[in-house]
């Protein structure tokens, strides 16, 4: 094993993990802000409102992110085991 396998290995588990975090924290925004923007609406905090929704944004945009990297990790994973075949095929 390399230090690119355990480079790969150990962000594939990372992004597994923030993934599994930046879910459970859109879970918990998407189900429970709810009362809160209607509070705000309701007394015409709209920056608050604002701020709110910049957060949900910000969320979806993180969760976004974690899945290209962890596509980006997949598919470099990918390439070097078929590297690695096809290397082991010519010996």
């Amino acid at each position: 094993m390399t230090y690119n396998d355990n480079y790969l290995d150990i962000t594939a588990d990372a992004f597994s993990e923030m993934h599994i975090l930046i879910e459970g924290a859109i879970a918990i925004f998407e189900n429970d802000t709810g009362p809160l923007n209607r509070l705000a609406t309701q007394h015409k905090e709209y920056e608050a409102r604002m701020a709110l929704n910049d957060v949900g944004a910000a969320l979806y945009t993180l969760r976004r992110h974690i899945t290209r990297l962890q596509t980006a990790v997949h598919d470099e994973s990918e390439r070097l085991h078929e590297a690695r075949t096809k290397e082991g095929s010519h010996d």
